[in-house]
């Protein structure tokens, strides 16, 4: 069985993820690192998921990232750390779950829109409008996020190794 990451950018998939494999002693897969990987074997240069997003824009991006995702329906025993709009197409949510549980890493508003804001590299948002624009991409994905998870973590005041403990005995047991 997969363990899916869910949430928001910057909610901690990547840095739970990792942690988590390495508890479960499973494989951690980035969707963001194989996009650039499909996007490397296809145009020949080495960038970030960040770098395609602004060079492809979203349409471009999202052909790339549901590439990712259909090769990763054949992974199992692993935990995938997917891109905040990864389950924002139907069909990602579908390949993904045939193998695995969604865990939703739910993170205030606040904390979110702090994050994206401070870090240039992670700024998605339209720059004339971006607390519109952030709210309305926080409102809708989060409704998405609580209608497929099968575990939802509220990360606020947990530490990485507390969130990877809930995760574990969720599932495991342990």
């Amino acid at each position: 069985m997969n363990i899916i990451l869910i949430g928001f950018k910057s909610a901690g998939k990547t840095t739970i993820g990792k942690k988590l494999a390495e508890k479960l002693e499973k494989d951690f897969i980035d969707v963001d690192s194989k996009i650039a990987e499909i996007y490397l074997q296809k145009y020949g240069e080495q960038i970030t998921a960040r770098q395609i997003y602004l060079k492809l824009g979203d349409l471009g991006y999202r052909v790339l990232e549901k590439k990712a995702i259909i090769a990763l329906a054949a992974v199992k025993n692993a935990v995938i750390a997917t891109g905040g709009g990864s389950v924002c197409d139907p069909g990602n949510v579908e390949a993904l779950g045939r193998s695995g549980k969604f865990v939703y890493l739910d993170v205030p508003k606040e904390i979110v829109q702090k994050r994206i804001t401070e870090d240039s590299d992670l700024n998605f948002l339209d720059p004339k409008h971006p607390a519109k624009n952030f709210e309305q991409s926080f409102v809708s994905r989060q409704k998405i996020y609580r209608e497929i998870a099968d575990l939802v973590i509220n990360t606020e005041n947990k530490t990485v190794k507390e969130a990877v403990k809930i995760i574990e005995e969720s599932f495991y047991g342990k």
